[in-house]
């Protein structure tokens, strides 16, 4: 699993772009909070605590591999 929280737009669409491109290999699924994130955090770092006290958005985005036939 692979999960992204960003508060930088470009790189957010970015990423998103090579996901979609990957779709094949790669499976959008729910971000779900660390579980070292504070109520109304996403992951707990101190780079997120400044940016909610600024209100910047917060993207965020969670993949899995998919599962592969044989």
């Amino acid at each position: 699993m692979i999960k992204i929280a960003t508060d930088h737009a470009e790189y957010f669409r970015l990423i998103s772009w090579l996901i979609e491109m990957n779709s094949s290999q790669l499976e959008p699924i729910e971000f779900v909070p660390s579980a070292g994130a504070d109520a109304g955090q996403l992951v707990g770092t101190n780079f997120e605590r400044k940016y909610l006290k600024e209100q910047r958005p917060i993207y965020t985005i969670a993949v899995k591999k998919t599962a592969f036939s044989v």
